[in-house]
């Protein structure tokens, strides 16, 4: 059975084209007699009880109805949403047969139990091939993510929140990847990653003085770095030469000389939008700044944009 499994999926993808891909798949299933076959059956046909079968599916495999099952050209497209336990949603995506053309996987787990963590069931028993993006947040620090990469080996888009240890990813068409929460000397393992085609990194929770010796020498392609000051004060006071200190150290530093663009957020008040002002010849380098929860101080912005001309951006001005 398994064999022959593999030979229909080897069949099915040597088409390019994804709903002709579908289309073949769902005759197979419909030989089989599978109800999912019938849903694509359904669905090429314009059948007005599509969607109460497409529902029917869904509630029979994904039982938490706080996760959003959506559908696209018949077949499970995209789930997302917020579940309290993460284990039993992990158990169940990775044994739905129907998700081989998964494309989005957003889970919020809300549990602070390391146990609810769906991480390893994933790094198990594997992800469709399909998935191209993969948001996986939790409130504690979570398992070692390290053995997920090998069970996402075509991601595009990757945010994981509160990994203990991120591990050295090596995903070769990883394009964004962003970490929530993690410990600065995981920086260490991150730098040792394989990321040739990353082009956006954005980075969460930790102070920017790590940074000061950062850099990604595997992703010649990196373009773009978004950067949250942490909420709680672990570097210099919140003063203006403090302000200065966390400037100087993340644009001096490897991770901002690979990129062209550089987006700021979270926690940006009038003492740190002053350091900015009086060392914006930092900036003078990038192509692109964007701010985003700034203090709104019209004179300090009007003088930012006087030393950076077309540089600078604001978010509610975009």
């Amino acid at each position: 059975m398994r064999e022959r499994e593999r030979l229909q999926r080897t069949a099915v993808s040597s088409i390019s084209s994804i709903p002709d891909q579908i289309a073949v798949w769902g005759d197979e299933l419909l030989e089989a007699g599978n109800p999912l076959g019938q849903i694509i059956a359904a669905h090429r046909a314009g059948d007005p009880g599509l969607v109460a079968a497409q529902k029917e599916y869904a509630s029979a495999h994904i039982r938490d109805r706080r996760l959003n099952v959506l559908w696209k050209d018949g077949v499970i497209d995209c789930i997302r949403g917020r579940t309290a336990e993460g284990r039993r949603a992990g158990e169940e995506i990775t044994a739905c047969s129907g998700l081989r053309f998964l494309r989005v996987l957003q889970l919020t787990i809300e549990s602070k139990d390391p146990a609810e963590d769906p991480a390893a069931i994933f790094a198990e028993r594997g992800l469709p091939a399909s998935l191209r993006e993969l948001t996986l947040l939790l409130p504690s620090p979570s398992s070692d993510h390290a053995g997920l990469y090998s069970a996402i080996p075509n991601i595009e888009r990757l945010e994981l929140s509160r990994p203990r240890v991120p591990g050295a990813p090596e995903l070769p068409q990883l394009r964004a990847l962003k970490l929530n929460g993690f410990q600065p000397t995981d920086l260490d393992a991150l730098a040792r990653g394989r990321l040739p085609q990353l082009e956006t990194l954005g980075l969460a929770g930790i102070p920017w003085e790590a940074l000061a010796r950062f850099g990604l020498a595997n992703s010649p392609h990196l373009r773009r770095l978004d950067v949250w000051r942490p909420r709680v004060l672990l570097g210099p006071p919140e003063t203006e030469d403090g302000m200065r200190t966390e400037l100087r150290a993340l644009v001096e530093s490897p991770i901002a000389a690979q990129v062209k663009e550089l987006e700021l957020h979270e926690t940006l008040g009038r003492s740190f939008f002053a350091a900015l002002v009086a060392n914006a010849a930092l900036f003078e380098r990038f192509e692109w700044v964007r701010l985003r929860a700034i203090a709104d101080d019209a004179e300090l912005k009007a003088e930012l944009k006087k030393r950076l001309g077309n540089r600078i951006h604001y978010l509610w001005e975009d």
